[in-house]
């Protein structure tokens, strides 16, 4: 992970989910917990808008990696994460508005899609005809076959 671009990013995130793991015990694994709520929780919360976009690339990245059963119950406060930095205004461009719905429908459990929130990031897109062609783009991949 030294060579990695996100490695300070996925170490913050990686000190986040240890910390909610142990805030809740081993005993209540499927208990939420706001990022807000720990201190490694607020740093990522508190990050400039540049430094939250990186935030979530990494998490993206983490949460894709929880398909191992061991993992899952970590991947739960990733996901946590991701909607939490996707309730900012982050500067995200059109590629990362796919990255994201390619992430979001590339779930195990598509439940635990924070598709509301993924829906506001893609009406904050600033390219033009962006928000539109995502849209479009997001329907067809959010559909039932």
């Amino acid at each position: 992970m030294a060579s990695d671009p996100l490695a300070a990013e996925h170490a913050a995130l990686n000190r986040w989910v240890q910390e909610a793991i142990e805030s809740v015990g081993a005993g209540q694994y499927w208990k939420d917990v706001e990022l807000k709520s720990l201190p490694s929780g607020r740093i990522l919360l508190e990050a400039p808008p540049e430094q939250a976009r990186r935030y979530l690339f990494a998490a993206l990245a983490q949460a894709r990696q929880c398909d191992d059963p061991a993992a899952r119950y970590a991947g739960r406060h990733t996901v946590a994460a991701v909607s939490a930095l996707l309730r900012r205004s982050l500067p995200l461009e059109k590629e990362d508005l796919i990255r994201l719905l390619n992430w979001c429908t590339g779930l195990r459990d598509f439940y635990q899609a924070p598709v509301a929130y993924v829906t506001k990031a893609l009406w904050r897109c600033p390219c033009d005809k962006g928000a539109a062609t995502l849209c479009g783009l997001a329907r067809r991949r959010l559909e039932p076959a």
